[in-house]
């Protein structure tokens, strides 16, 4: 007796990179999870068994989770590449440097328009807005941390991203006039230079209570 045949939705492996339909399913599995179990909590294989695919199909068209979570939310750019052209510079240089790739990446007015559109909508669902800050948290502080090194690395690396995130607020989703008309060289030197004093300059000494 011959074996039935596999349904296809059950099918390994890749199918035709043509097929909308395939890619659109696992999409779609992947907002219920990363809503559901959030960036940590969700798993590729989990993700593809709620899609009715092989595991390499997610892989096949997404390649790794933090690229799938990308497209999952709308995110137009890619964070992980971002970071690691700029901890490619000396750590001297890291502050100004990581301005300038943000910068960059948001000066695309696409980028800008489909940002807003993103942290719109993370904030009317709480859920997921969760899922945005483990994605942060693991894929651009993590590798930061890890770079910098040392017990205080992640206090440094938070402190550190804080007025370049202020930066992007009021220039891109804001748009507060004297920002978004300043030059990039200006803000990358002097948002630069307070990110790069929280990478390496000596930390605020804490005020003794009497």
């Amino acid at each position: 007796m011959s074996p039935s045949p596999t349904p296809a939705s059950q099918r390994r492996g890749p199918r035709s990179s043509g097929d909308p339909a395939a890619s659109e399913a696992i999409l779609e599995a992947a907002r219920q999870e990363f809503a559901e179990h959030g960036y940590t909590g969700t798993t590729v294989r989990a993700v593809a068994a709620r899609a009715g695919v092989d595991v390499a199909l997610v892989s096949y068209y997404f390649g790794a989770k933090d690229n799938l979570f990308r497209e999952a939310i709308g995110y137009p750019i890619e964070p992980r590449v971002l970071v690691e052209e700029a901890l490619a510079v000396p750590v001297e240089e890291l502050g100004r440097e990581i301005v300038r790739q943000v910068l960059t990446a948001w000066g695309d007015p696409g980028v800008a328009t489909a940002m807003r559109g993103v942290v719109q909508l993370k904030v009317t669902n709480q859920d997921n807005w969760a899922s945005l800050t483990e994605f942060y948290r693991e894929v651009i502080l993590g590798p930061i941390i890890e770079a910098m090194g040392g017990s205080d690395a992640e206090y440094r690396a938070t402190m550190a991203l804080t007025p370049l995130i202020g930066l992007v607020v009021v220039r891109y989703l804001v748009e507060t006039p004297a920002v978004v008309e300043a030059p990039a060289e200006e803000l990358i030197e002097s948002v630069g230079a307070q990110v790069q004093r929280w990478l390496t300059g000596p930390l605020p000494t804490p005020r003794s209570h009497e």
